[in-house]
């Protein structure tokens, strides 16, 4: 099996990890953890109480050849992708982002101060605007989501908002990654500057595949939502 095997109900639950290493950064944000032996989708995501469909779908957003039809669009349980989309919050704030932060400090200690301080600083800003932009999914957006769930609607607020705030915050981490890759020339540090270009990308591609399960699945579920 490869990455463009597309994610069954059916199939083991650990063998979509040799997939996809991704399918288990997706298991864990579920709420699933690891030891599930031998057991299919369908049986580990019942005694986790994780809907099927629903892990199933995300599983294949993940993988780009899938295209998303309006019948793998279910809404009621969309709270269970709100606390997943939670989970991977928490993800970026407690791990990626203090590894990316560490790896700077060990390549920038190797320049001059005016270096070292650029490079901090270029990456604290994008640390803030990456903040803000979670932090106002998770102040707003996702309270708009459990109160439709709840049969509120707001006037003030409609998902069309969100697609509008939800800018591209690619740009920064791209000029970062330019920096290292172009104008980082002393060779003696150049095992600190894979190791750091590593986790950027890393970082990189998860966000990106974040961004694609709110685009083809949240946005769609609370479309369905505030028509209903």
């Amino acid at each position: 099996m490869h990455k463009n095997t597309i994610i069954s109900a059916d199939m083991k639950m650990a063998d979509i990890i040799h997939i996809d290493l991704y399918n288990l950064f997706i298991i864990n944000r579920f709420g699933i953890r690891l030891g599930f032996g031998d057991k299919t989708i369908e049986e580990v995501c019942e005694k986790e109480n994780v809907d099927h469909r629903l892990f199933t779908t995300v599983c294949n957003i993940n993988n780009s050849t899938t295209n998303i039809s309006k019948t793998d669009i279910h809404t009621e349980h969309i709270l269970q992708l709100v606390e997943f989309l939670k989970n991977s919050h928490d993800y970026y704030r407690k791990i990626r982002l203090p590894e990316v932060k560490r790896s700077i400090f060990n390549l920038s200690k190797g320049y001059d101060a005016n270096t070292e301080k650029a490079l901090g600083h270029f990456f604290d800003e994008y640390i803030k605007e990456f903040k803000n932009h979670i932090e106002y999914e998770e102040s707003t957006v996702f309270p708009y989501i459990k109160g439709l769930c709840e049969g509120k609607k707001s006037g003030e607020f409609s998902i069309d908002k969100f697609e509008d705030h939800h800018d591209n915050i690619e740009e920064k981490l791209s000029d970062l990654k330019n920096i290292i890759i172009k104008y980082m020339s002393k060779p003696e540090h150049d095992l600190q500057k894979l190791d750091l270009l590593d986790k950027l990308f890393q970082l990189q591609d998860d966000l990106d595949r974040h961004t694609k399960i709110e685009d083809l699945l949240l946005t769609p579920m609370v479309m369905k939502l505030e028509v209903m």
